[in-house]
């Protein structure tokens, strides 16, 4: 390090760099392919011109020699005052989802150069498989030599489970998801951490953009309220909020709410819940799974059923 210089850390994954120039940078390190990098880029720069609230301001060149020292990809950001953002509170869901239609809209015609790897039209196929390990799920329960009470319970209301996600596939295949998906996607954010945004000013602004996908605006929208009801509950109030949050931008089409209707009647949550248990994954005690298994059971009508 050069004389003078000086790197803190001010959160996880953000550093305060103090070079011998004296220009005081801020850090994030970014966990990424080359090809990813180069699509963070793209959108930063095209957000700078088009929209320049939604993304944090960065220094792209004339980088201190300093940032050599991080032995991992970086990028540097002029200090920004605000807070680290927390979608457990209801001003800051709202946020996110303003954010996300204000997003959807601007990056409606950005065509990138580094066009990553997407997921538009795949959601059959990923609901498909999961429907197969439902069914081999209730294999395994019912010919366990010595089934345990969550095998018990599975093996109870594995048929309404199996009826739900049937159902749901039963629509999305009769819906307009395949017309929405011939017609074109776009950018989409497509997965949802709280440290890769900063409330600045009453509003959510974005560190980076490297996980980006091709997707449809309206299955972008459902995974973010997915992502609010696994973190913070399913709440149908607090996806109501959301969502009109989200309309107040980017209102939806018919169709769109329609089709995010049909998204939400899927078990999701359910399903993450089983095959945890039945593939082993999960960390938590058999009676914490089972408390979280009675309470998605509890919901899952419920979420079927947001817009009314």
């Amino acid at each position: 390090m050069q004389t003078g210089s000086m790197i803190r850390q001010v959160e996880e994954g953000l550093f305060e760099l103090i070079p011998a120039s004296g220009e005081r940078l801020w850090v994030r390190l970014l966990d990424c392919s080359d090809r990813q990098l180069a699509l963070d880029r793209e959108i930063f720069k095209y957000l700078a011109d088009k929209e320049p609230k939604l993304a944090i301001p960065r220094k792209e060149r004339e980088l201190p020699p300093e940032t050599a020292l991080f032995d991992r990809r970086v990028v540097c950001y002029w200090p920004i005052t605000g807070e680290k953002a927390d979608f457990f509170s209801e001003r800051q869901q709202r946020c996110g989802a303003e954010f996300l239609a204000g997003f959807h809209l601007a990056l409606k015609h950005f065509r990138p150069v580094n066009l990553p790897p997407g997921t538009l039209g795949s959601l059959i196929a990923h609901w498909e498989r999961r429907l197969l390990r439902l069914a081999e799920f209730q294999r395994v329960a019912t010919f366990r030599v010595a089934p345990g009470v969550f095998d018990r319970l599975y093996l109870d209301v594995c048929a309404d489970v199996l009826h739900q996600a049937k159902s749901a596939l039963k629509k999305l295949k009769e819906s307009d998801y395949h017309f929405y998906c011939n017609d074109g996607g776009q950018i989409c954010l497509t997965r949802y951490r709280s440290d890769r945004f900063r409330l600045v000013q009453g509003r959510l602004m974005a560190w980076e953009f490297s996980m980006c996908r091709w997707e449809l605006p309206v299955v972008d929208l459902y995974r973010y309220l997915l992502y609010l009801c696994r973190h913070c509950g399913y709440r149908r109030e607090m996806v109501r909020k959301a969502l009109d949050a989200y309309e107040t931008i980017r209102p939806l089409e018919m169709k769109e709410r329609y089709l995010l209707q049909v998204l939400f009647g899927f078990p999701d949550r359910l399903y993450r819940i089983i095959s945890d248990f039945f593939l082993g994954r999960s960390r938590q005690t058999v009676r914490r799974q089972l408390q979280r298994f009675y309470k998605e059971l509890m919901q899952s009508e419920e979420r079927i059923n947001i817009f009314n």
